[in-house]
């Protein structure tokens, strides 16, 4: 079983409310396809909030300082509006995909990440579905907070026992220093436990939850030895090949 992050920076225009990329969906869902007639493995996908979700909560914060019901309540709906966009692809491409309304299943108990859906996640896999979750707002205790896709995609690689993470962005995995910069180096490795330091943790405007430094401390978490994967989407193909094993040019992570 493979979990599957399609960042918003690949699924959306980060820089345009409410716009998705459908040719960019689509081709992914056409590696998805392809994959699963050749292997028959399960697959979960993830989705982070882009221009989405990541541009209605900072919004709000910005205008209020905190997450609010009124907040709450056109994110989660906001979000289930992408997922089902992105099922939509993914079924005119013969993928049968159901999407979990992430704010349903999941919450923070003593400030802990809980899911009350992981059991019917794995009968649904069983039955050939391809469950789609998203980042979204959730219950904390007597607040909301924001629950980003990429702990979804850290927590059910961790609890489904998952033997790969592939979390698809728009760049070629992770570097140094802005991936514009010209004295940018790539990373092909990093070390959870020893790398951080080495992270540029530059995040978009309307990025609210924390980039790709924020990414790699989660894993350190929930990390525990399943193969995690950060690859390029915008180049064609490259997820079929990260998904079948062929070699991509990727940064892993490893513990």
């Amino acid at each position: 079983m493979i979990i599957i992050k399609l960042g918003g920076s690949i699924i959306t225009d980060k820089d345009n409310p409410f716009a998705l990329r459908y040719n960019v969906v689509n081709n992914i869902a056409k590696d998805i396809h392809r994959f699963i007639d050749k292997t028959l493995k399960s697959i979960v996908v993830v989705l982070g909030g882009g221009s989405f979700g990541h541009y209605m909560v900072s919004k709000y914060v910005k205008e209020k300082g905190f997450i609010d019901r009124e907040c709450a309540s056109i994110t989660t709906n906001i979000m289930n509006k992408l997922a089902l966009m992105v099922a939509d692809i993914f079924f005119q491409n013969n993928l049968h995909a159901i999407v979990f309304n992430s704010h349903a299943i999941f919450q923070y108990v003593n400030q802990e990440l809980t899911c009350s859906g992981i059991e019917l996640i794995k009968e649904y896999l069983r039955k050939g579905i391809i469950p789609i979750l998203y980042g979204d707002v959730i219950l904390h205790e007597k607040e909301f907070k924001v629950l980003s896709g990429d702990e979804i995609s850290w927590f059910l690689a961790h609890k489904l026992n998952a033997e790969k993470l592939i979390f698809v962005a728009d760049v070629d995995g992770i570097y140094d220093k802005p991936p514009d910069n010209p004295n940018a180096k790539f990373l092909p490795i990093i070390s959870l436990s020893r790398s951080l330091d080495r992270i540029h943790a530059e995040t978009k405007e309307h990025d609210v939850t924390g980039g790709i430094l924020e990414k790699l401390r989660i894993g350190l978490k929930y990390h525990k030895g399943f193969e995690v994967l950060i690859i390029n989407g915008m180049k064609k193909e490259n997820l079929y090949k990260a998904l079948i094993g062929e070699e991509v040019k990727a940064t892993r992570i490893i513990p």
